[in-house]
């Protein structure tokens, strides 16, 4: 009956557990001792920390990469972000009234939704 507690709280444990990869393993293999279940969880954390500590710095590595052997002719065609775009004509008519206004009239009109 003294190990009904500790089967109890296991159990609960499980339960509580995020989906993933450890929560999977427990399901699959469940373990009856609290030692081996912390051990387990200290292994699948550093394995998760591994992960995150390889894609950061591996990504950044793979970008860098992509953009050195780009071909030349496609860095070309790309604008530096320093220059905005061009506008697409010299000079534009100015209104002759208010935009609240023109606003106004267009929802009268209902030319456009409310």
């Amino acid at each position: 009956m003294r190990d009904l507690g500790l089967m109890l709280a296991l159990h609960h444990l499980v339960t509580a557990l995020k989906l993933g990869p450890f929560s999977d393993s427990q399901c699959k293999k469940p373990t009856n001792n609290l030692d081996k279940l912390r051990q387990r969880a200290a292994k699948f954390m550093q394995l998760e920390e591994m992960r995150e500590f390889k894609t950061k710095f591996t990504d950044g590595a793979e970008n860098r990469r992509a953009k050195r052997e780009a071909p030349k002719g496609m860095r070309a065609l790309r604008r530096p972000k320093e220059f905005p775009k061009p506008s697409r004509f010299l000079h534009y008519t100015s209104f002759t009234i208010e935009r609240s206004q023109i606003l106004e009239k267009a929802l009268n009109a209902d030319l456009i939704p409310p």
